[in-house]
């Protein structure tokens, strides 16, 4: 027996359109602090291979979302850092900018509803570094360069982000297309289909006789 067309296990499609609205919302998060990504769309990759036995999601393709994702948030924690030390702030201020990034959005969540995970990863690192290069002895004018410096970190952040959710949501459609197509072309026509095409199948065209070719003038013999 053939392999089952892809349209005909309705719990495969539910894993799937499930897993691609979970990777959207990831994207989404990437603009709504309070969503976490991209563990989010890496969330719709872990359904997708554990509830689709053999589907298009596989390990290696598994293992790059994960590998993926880690570096995203692992960026997310030190961009402010190298952010801050990319405009010549010290090791303080770098350590503040990273502490802040950490601690000012839980303690924004609490302070500020509904927006306070944006505004602690905004305000944050930029309170941890300007309190960072002040302790270690800085003017004011030297200090804001760090805090110029995490806001620049904190953006690239955000954007690297955005670029890992795109590419993890074109991924994921590449790969349901190609197994899809690939269950199709290999899947055994079912009945209803042959009845289908035997009903639009044209009736065999009759085949004339073929005329007599005539003798050539060469070959005509005269009583």
């Amino acid at each position: 027996m053939g392999k089952k067309i892809f349209i005909e296990n309705g719990m495969e499609v539910l894993v799937c359109i499930v897993a691609f609205l979970i990777i959207l919302v990831g994207i989404i998060g990437v603009f709504a602090p309070m969503i976490p990504t991209p563990i989010c769309a890496w969330f719709g990759y872990l359904i997708c291979f554990i509830g689709w036995d053999q589907g298009p999601i596989g390990w290696k393709s598994f293992l790059l979302a994960t590998v993926l994702t880690a570096f995203a948030h692992i960026f997310e924690l030190v961009g402010s850092y190298f952010g801050a030390k990319w405009f010549g702030a010290t090791w303080r201020g770098g350590v503040g900018a990273l502490l802040g990034g950490i601690i000012g959005p839980l303690v924004c969540f609490f302070l500020i509803p509904g927006v306070g995970l944006l505004a602690g990863l905004i305000i944050g690192p930029v309170i941890g570094a300007l309190t960072g290069e002040m302790l270690a002895g800085r003017n004011w004018g030297e200090a804001s360069k760090a805090g110029v410096g995490t806001i620049i970190g904190n953006l690239s952040a955000m954007l690297l982000k955005l670029c890992i959710c795109l590419f993890m949501l074109v991924l994921f459609i590449g790969l349901v297309g190609a197994h899809a197509y690939s269950s199709l072309r290999d899947a055994e026509t079912p009945e209803w289909m042959k009845m289908i095409n035997k009903w639009f199948e044209k009736a065999p065209a009759q085949e004339q006789p073929a005329e007599p070719t005539p003798a050539p003038a060469d070959m005509v013999f005269f009583s």
